[in-house]
């Protein structure tokens, strides 16, 4: 990963995957595959760095 992490998260509900989400200083969500250890998607768009991310506790 080229950016700092700044904070990761892993859904405590999910049945269907197990990834992690780092938000980075480079404005991206990165979605990590526990299983692979490969990024399994890129969610771009904020405007700043992204210092937290966290998992709905009512959905995967």
């Amino acid at each position: 990963m080229p950016a700092k992490v700044h904070r990761a998260a892993r859904s405590l509900l999910a049945t269907s995957h197990m990834l992690i989400a780092a938000g980075t200083e480079d404005v991206q969500v990165r979605l990590c595959d526990i299983a692979s250890g490969a990024f399994a998607h890129t969610l771009s768009g904020h405007r700043d760095g992204v210092m937290t991310v966290e998992w709905s506790t009512s959905s995967e």
